[in-house]
């Protein structure tokens, strides 16, 4: 077979094949997962939109979230009785306690709840520096955040600086 003729079936070979497109859904398979361990997720990328008072620019985000539970391994209620002008209340007590599926589902709770809180320990761990620089960053944005100005504070302390001193003007000017 010559070269030429290799090609030529070699194309038709190719032309006849179906084409399908191939794609990791891995949205899909974190959403399940997540289902599965009774917990949710979102994620979303980068945006930059301009508003009427700001420009806005967010890096993107995650967040999971895995439901917090609390259970009483046993309830004791002792008997107690009441008793005045209005009638007699006589409580005879009562006891319970969970049965193993609710226990089950206590343990994966907790299994749960243990992935927030080992992701942070394991940034500790890993990079003891990264979590320090992380925490001084988020420090550093919280008071970036707390630089608001407020309108009436700002109006009460221009006015209040030209103002007559006087007992009545003291208590409502900042």
């Amino acid at each position: 077979m010559t070269t030429r003729m290799k090609r030529v079936v070699a194309a038709l070979l190719a032309a006849t094949l179906p084409l399908s497109s191939v794609s990791a859904d891995v949205g899909s398979s974190m959403d399940s997962f997540l289902n599965d361990v009774g917990g949710a997720a979102n994620v979303n990328g980068p945006t930059a939109f301009q508003g009427q008072s700001a420009g806005y620019y967010s890096l993107g985000n995650v967040w999971t979230r895995f439901p917090q539970k609390t259970t009483n391994i046993a309830n004791l209620q002792l008997p107690r009785a009441r008793a005045g002008c209005g009638g007699i209340d006589i409580f005879a007590g009562s006891f319970s306690f969970i049965n193993a599926s609710e226990i089950v589902a206590m343990l994966k709770a907790v299994a749960n709840n243990a992935v927030g809180f080992a992701f942070s320990l394991a940034i500790d761990t890993v990079c003891p520096e990264c979590s320090k620089i992380m925490q001084e960053f988020s420090q550093k944005a919280q008071l970036m955040n707390n630089l608001n100005i407020n309108s009436c504070e700002m109006a009460q302390g221009l006015v209040g600086g030209i103002w007559p001193k006087g007992d009545l003007a003291d208590k409502a000017i900042c």
